[in-house]
């Protein structure tokens, strides 16, 4: 045994684990001791004075710094005891923040590269164009008077629009007829029809603000029919979503291109929105390599498994 004990090689032995165990305790007193930084105070102050719009008193600062330790030091046994495991909320916060961090990469781009922005401006231009404005006068006719509803099948024949719902009544024929034969007076138009709420009159109005006013259903039709129609010409009815429309468009500017120099910053703004929506969806492809998931399906004779990847369209919009 005392032999055993003089060979060098046994010493060194014993020396290097004691000083594993030394090194392995020494690193676990660490990992268990709260360390608030000075970072962390001022972090502190700025949240309370944020929060409450005046200064944090010292009595108050050390009661935060108390409510921080002990917040952390639940958050450690929690951890210890694994209390997170299988915890949807908890689960949903951490892949909230790493997707954050994901696509807070694509801001350290500063600036993106000149021939990457154009391609973003060629791809969505339509985007970016000056709407079309039209200015018109209407005759309306309402869904909720009872002498606007007649049967379909009195309705008198007319050309419909494409696309075009069937007429309400046939007042707003027989008034369009009246227009188109130019047997109404120059003010004439404005005495037919209902009253209605947003007038008569709408001047250098957007496809956006009518569908705001008259729901998108009303606009789609209009635009459709100035293309296939002059101007400072009597044509409908159109529907709404409040009765029947007759229309003379007096002006209509078609939507105009714009180039990139007139909405660069715009486009810039844009871009790096939706860089950081691609570092996502990459970010995402990247993981369905690393965790390819599988989804149990029952079966008649035996339970089995389908691979199951998200598809790409719905990757940046899917949550663990």
């Amino acid at each position: 045994m005392n032999t055993l004990f003089k060979a060098p090689l046994i010493w060194f032995l014993l020396f290097g684990f004691s000083l594993f165990l030394l090194d392995r305790w020494h690193q676990h007193s660490q990992d268990e001791t709260i360390v608030i930084t000075a970072g962390d105070i001022q972090r502190i102050r700025d949240q309370w004075q944020s929060q409450s719009g005046r200064p944090v008193s010292e009595e108050m600062l050390q009661s935060l710094i108390s409510e921080q330790i002990q917040e952390r030091r639940l958050y450690r046994e929690a951890l210890a005891q694994g209390l997170d495991r299988d915890d949807v909320i908890i689960r949903r916060r951490l892949a909230q923040k790493l997707r954050f961090l994901t696509e807070d990469l694509a801001e350290t781009i500063q600036a993106p590269a000149p021939d990457a922005l154009e391609a973003y401006f060629d791809s969505h231009s339509s985007d970016y164009q000056n709407p079309a404005r039209l200015t018109f006068q209407q005759v309306f006719f309402s869904a909720e008077n009872p002498e606007n509803r007649v049967p379909r099948e009195a309705l008198p024949a007319v050309k419909r629009l494409k696309g075009q719902h069937e007429p309400l009544n046939a007042r707003a024929i027989q008034a369009l007829q009246l227009l188109q034969k130019e047997q109404a007076d120059a003010a004439g138009w404005q005495q037919m029809g209902d009253p209605f709420m947003l007038g008569n009159r709408f001047n250098e109005s957007t496809p956006q603000s009518l569908t705001q006013q008259f729901g998108k259903d009303f606009t789609d039709q209009l635009i459709q029919a100035l293309n296939t129609r002059e101007t400072n010409r009597w044509f409908g009815p159109i529907h709404s979503v409040y009765g029947e429309h007759l229309i003379r468009v007096q002006y209509y500017q078609p939507p105009q291109t714009v180039e990139l120099a007139e909405v660069r910053e715009r486009v810039i703004n844009d871009y790096r929105v939706y860089s950081r929506k691609q570092a996502f969806v990459q970010y995402l492809a990247h993981l369905a390599e690393k965790y390819p998931a599988v989804i149990a399906t029952p079966d008649t004779t035996r339970a089995t498994q389908q691979a199951y990847e998200p598809r790409s369209e719905n990757l940046a919009r899917s949550t663990p």
